[in-house]
């Protein structure tokens, strides 16, 4: 009896570890790429509103205080989306860096279709989409 728990909880969390692995139901992906000169200019958040809302909400945060050039990404849903991307740049005096963020608006939506991807680039002076 308890091989037969085993091997049922077995087959579960595996399915659940594959579902977990796959893209989700209507939900693009968005990367937010850091190609800044600079490599102390990093990403540490990005927030998204979708068109019709006033509140953004936070799809990523560097886990570690974003101490290095890294890329964000995340699964949302499709729509257009006013995407704002915050940055911690490094300075000479104290407190040796300052945060900033620039945003895509809504004249300059990032459109998000299903399992497509949609990229906004980061280049050291702001964002932009190709």
């Amino acid at each position: 009896m308890k091989k037969i728990f085993n091997v049922l909880l077995l087959v579960f969390v595996s399915i659940l570890f594959y579902s977990c692995q796959t893209s989700p139901e209507n939900k693009g992906k968005i990367v937010v790429t850091n190609q800044a000169e600079n490599e102390t200019d990093v990403i540490i958040a990005v927030y998204a509103k979708p068109e019709g809302l006033d509140s953004y909400s936070l799809y990523w945060s560097s886990a570690d205080g974003a101490g290095y050039m890294q890329d964000a990404y995340f699964y949302i849903e499709s729509g257009n989306y006013d995407v704002r991307v915050y940055v911690r740049k490094q300075t000479a005096f104290f407190p040796y860096y300052t945060e900033t963020y620039f945003e895509t608006g809504y004249k300059n939506p990032v459109k998000v279709e299903e399992d497509e991807y949609s990229f906004i680039y980061y280049d050291g002076k702001g964002i932009y989409q190709k």
